[in-house]
Parts: structure tokens; sequence; C-alpha cells
């Protein structure tokens, strides 16, 4: 029997969320966090035990995108201490809240998240 090595993509995957996040001037590591945890929580993502696969939106200026996709409907959930706790929390009161085209969204803000949910379709 042949050594057995578990492979992981965790370096992999920190690599891409730096660069993306790069990319997009949203440089911070308590979104970084977030994002790679958010990203482990989405694989098997589960509500009493049914499956989800939410939509997740992570901009800094709610009122640009209002503009940008102006037929939206947003609904604020909530918001806490910008950590990546929060991120998860948003997940977790959101994403049974987001089918039929709602969407959850968390807002950057300088020392908090808020959280909630978007209507419609966020694409143009």
């Amino acid at each position: 029997m042949k050594n057995i090595k578990p492979i992981s993509l965790r370096a992999q995957l920190i690599g891409e969320t730096v660069e993306f996040l790069s990319q997009e001037n949203m440089e911070c590591l308590i979104t970084q966090e977030g994002l790679i945890d958010l990203i482990n929580q989405l694989v098997y993502y589960k509500e009493e035990g049914r499956a989800l696969y939410p939509e997740i939106y992570i901009f800094d200026d709610l009122d640009l995108v209002k503009k940008v996709v102006p037929t939206n409907q947003f609904c604020h959930i909530g918001s806490d201490t910008k950590t990546k706790d929060t991120m998860l929390k948003a997940l977790k009161k959101c994403a049974p809240l987001s089918e039929n085209g709602w969407a959850i969204y968390i807002l950057r803000k300088a020392s908090s998240f808020e959280y909630g949910l978007g209507g419609g379709s966020f694409y143009p």
C-alpha cells in the first residue's frame, strides 16, 4: 500500500483570494479571512438539513450598487464589528431567506460589516 498524503487546497485558495481582493482594491486581512471561511462553508452549506446555495456579494458602496442596479430592493438584516465571524453570521442569518431571486450582501465599512438581502438580479 502506498503512502497516502492528504492534499490541501487552502494555500491555493488563500493565494487566489488575496489576488482577487487586490485586483478589486479590497485589500483587507479581515475580508480575506472571512471570504475564505465563507467559501469553505458554502461547499456543503445546509440549514435544517436542507442544502442551500446562496449568492453572496461583498462591496463597499451600497449607494453605488443601487445606482448601477436600480430595480433591486435591499433589506438590511444586521450589522456587527468587522470580523470574519460577522461574515459567517451574515451567512447563517440570511442564507435561509436567499431564494427566489434574493442574494446575500455584505457591506464593508471602516469598522463594521452590514449585511442583508438584495432582491431581484444583481446583474444589469
